[in-house]
């Protein structure tokens, strides 16, 4: 009878080691994704704020003597794909020039603030990097 009750303590205690482990891990996996969510908003905060800079500074950069060059560059060869398209040879069609060259700027900025949300998410993931997945 003492050995029968012994047996169901011990079972009754491995039930319960068992059920702690278990709380234990659920929790510890709470704790793994909320950390993780934390670090996904906080890498999102920090790419939003390095692409906003990234726009100021490229639309800057195109007004200066390097952006400005490559601007014109960029436009006068979207400028004759454009005409050939079009069919109108080398005539100047004001509104060929215009497109050309607001299709460029956009191109233009968008490789510099794409160039900087890669190089910020690089950098963040260098001292941030995603958790591992709980086991």
């Amino acid at each position: 009878d003492r050995v029968r009750a012994m047996q169901d303590l011990l079972v009754y205690t491995l039930d319960d080691a068992q059920d702690l482990e278990e709380r234990a891990l659920a929790f510890c996996n709470e704790q793994h994704v909320a950390a993780e969510l934390h670090r996904r908003d906080a890498e999102k905060r920090v790419v939003k704020s390095a692409v906003d800079r990234a726009t100021e500074e490229a639309k800057l950069w195109l007004q200066g003597p390097y952006g400005s060059s490559e601007l014109k560059t960029l436009s006068r060869t979207i400028k004759d794909d454009l005409r050939q398209r079009r069919g109108t040879g080398d005539s100047i069609d004001e509104s060929i020039a215009r497109a050309a060259r607001e299709k460029a700027t956009e191109v233009l900025l968008r490789r510099k603030v794409n160039e900087a949300k890669a190089r910020a998410i690089t950098d963040y993931r260098k001292v941030n990097p995603p958790l591992q997945p709980s086991l």
